[in-house]
């Protein structure tokens, strides 16, 4: 059994009401996985992970089609199966990526079903105690980082007691994405 929801919904904090921002509220749900059979009881996560890790998840458990692709597009699936996490928090195990990635559209045109530029989006990774935030516009580009525990207000990003962790993060970044930061 799997309990999640799409993204969350700011009902006035940081003053903002709606949704689709790269904060806590909006880009942070809930994920609840129960293996039949199973009787432990519950253990919370803390390792940040992603939506798309649910079929390669499914296809461990319950051995589905590894390329269900194939006979369409081809393209493989991304994601990693949570099943380490699934007989206690085993992040030793885990194959994945040590933050999970957010990303939402920015507001500048492009031609219709045309892929936007990279470099003009938004995008958050999630640590277990931080989050990077990279806003890109036109305009302007703003990184921001926020300890996810104690500061959500606090931009972190000019402190000089997190320089080290921000490029650390800021190279996870490119990584995943690609940016020209």
């Amino acid at each position: 059994m799997i309990v999640t929801s799409d993204h969350g919904y700011h009902m006035g904090e940081k003053e903002y009401i709606f949704k689709n921002t790269l904060w806590e509220e909006s880009s942070r749900i809930p994920l609840i996985i129960h293996l039949p059979g199973t009787t432990k009881s519950a253990e919370i996560c803390q390792h940040p992970v992603s939506l798309i890790d649910l079929y390669p998840t499914m296809n461990d458990i319950c051995s589905l089609p590894n390329d269900p692709n194939a006979p369409g597009n081809g393209q493989p699936l991304d994601g990693y199966s949570l099943r380490p996490f699934l007989s206690g928090t085993h992040t030793d195990e885990w194959e994945g990526p040590e933050v999970a990635l957010t990303a939402i559209s920015s507001d500048i045109p492009r031609e219709f079903y045309q892929p936007a530029d990279i470099d003009n989006q938004h995008y958050s990774i999630r640590s277990e105690r931080l989050a990077l935030i990279f806003c890109a516009t036109m305009v302007r580009r703003n990184c921001t980082i926020m300890n996810t525990i104690h500061t959500k207000w606090k931009n972190l990003a000019n402190d000089p007691e997190y320089a080290s962790t921000i490029k650390a993060m800021k190279e996870k970044l490119i990584a995943m994405v690609g940016l020209n930061l």
